[in-house]
C-alpha cells in the first residue's frame, strides 16, 4: 500500500484520512507512530548531519552500526526550502528530513490536527571505518505506511 492509498483509502479521501488520525496523537500530545518493525522509511539529508550522527551512534567501527533510536518529527511550516518540510530529530539533534513527497502527504493532516511532533522508532545504520575508507550514517524509520516511491 503506498502513502496516499493508505492515507486516504482505495474506497475515497475520507478513509485512509481517519486512519491517520487515529494514528496521530490528540493536539498538544507528544504521541508515537507504531510501525510494523521493518525501518523501511529513508529519510534525506543525512550527509549534512553526520557530526549529530557520529554523537548519536558513538564512534564509526570496522562493522559499522545499526542501532535502534527514538525520533521526533517536527512540522517546519517556517522552513525557506519547503513549506511542508518534516524535520527528523534523534536525542534533541537533527539528523534529516522527511521526503518531500511524502512530507506533501503528512503535513496537511499533522496542520489541521495541530499536531507539530509526533514520536516514531529509528534505526541508525552505517558508520562504517575499514582499511582506510569510511562509510557514511544513515536513518530508517519505522513508519506505519509505505513510502512514496
Amino acid at each position: 500500500m503506498g502513502l496516499l492509498d493508505w492515507l486516504f483509502g482505495k474506497s475515497g479521501p475520507n478513509r485512509g484520512v481517519q486512519e491517520w488520525r487515529h494514528q496521530l496523537p490528540e493536539p498538544q500530545a507528544l504521541g508515537k507512530l507504531e510501525g510494523s518493525g521493518d525501518f523501511d522509511f529513508d529519510i534525506v539529508g543525512e550527509s549534512k548531519y553526520q557530526q549529530n550522527l557520529l554523537a548519536i551512534a558513538g564512534p564509526k567501527t570496522e562493522d559499522g552500526c545499526e542501532i535502534e533510536r527514538e525520533a521526533t518529527l517536527h512540522r517546519e511550516p517556517g522552513n525557506p526550502h519547503d513549506a511542508n518540510a518534516i524535520r527528523v530529530d534523534i536525542h534533541g539533534k537533527t539528523v534529516g528530513y522527511i521526503p518531500r513527497g511524502d512530507a506533501a502527504a503528512i503535513a496537511p493532516i499533522m496542520d489541521k490536527r495541530g499536531i507539530a511532533i509526533v514520536r516514531v522508532d529509528a534505526l541508525v545504520i552505517g558508520g562504517w571505518s575499514r582499511k582506510g575508507s569510511e562509510g557514511s550514517f544513515g536513518v530508517k524509520l519505522d513508519m506505519p505506511f509505505e513510502q512514496r516511491r
